[in-house]
């Protein structure tokens, strides 16, 4: 299957926190990978006494600085065109929706989608570090046009667009097995 599973699996209603959930987000084998990951998403599991290892947790901002010596201050979104060259939706009212409540169908897509190009972002920031680790000389070129409405495919509410995943060269990591933990 060429697309990967994602869980999206909404913890603040939880009345107890699912045991393997806290290893896997323990494990030092396990990166984390997100847009301000630390403030707003390791912060938000402290009530649940989760001890994530923050050399574990690799903020997009941070890495895309190091790399790429783009601004620390973007959106997912602004990172999605500037090293994906594809755009992300992002529909404003999902954003701001009530996300304690249960989750629809669309916002389940809406952070799918959160979460599978934060993992499209790192791994091409790391195949970018990789190269420049090779090649002090290599220059990373983008091929990205001014008009981002040219963008086609784009990560969309209904589905994460195959022909995008075809265009990055590195794959996720496979699931992750528990008993690996």
């Amino acid at each position: 299957h060429p697309f990967p599973i994602i869980y999206v699996i909404q913890i603040g209603n939880l009345q107890t926190f699912p045991d393997i959930l806290k290893q896997i987000l323990e494990s030092p084998k396990v990166i984390k990978v997100g847009r301000s990951i630390i403030s707003a998403d390791v912060k938000k599991l402290v009530k649940w006494k989760c001890n994530i290892p923050r050399n574990t947790c690799v903020k997009i901002e941070k890495l895309a600085k190091q790399v790429l010596g783009l601004p620390g201050n973007l959106s997912l979104k602004a990172y999605c065109e500037k090293i994906l060259l594809r755009t992300l939706e992002k529909d404003g009212l999902q954003r701001k929706s009530n996300w304690k409540t249960p989750l629809s169908q669309i916002q389940i897509a809406y952070a799918a989608r959160d979460a599978w190009a934060s993992i499209l972002i790192y791994n091409k920031l790391m195949a970018i570090k990789s190269e420049k680790e090779k090649d002090p000389h290599y220059v990373y070129q983008d091929t990205m046009e001014d008009n981002f409405t040219d963008y086609s495919p784009s990560l969309t509410s209904d589905e994460i667009s195959p022909p995008l995943l075809s265009n990055v060269d590195e794959s996720p990591s496979p699931p992750i097995d528990p008993g690996d933990i």
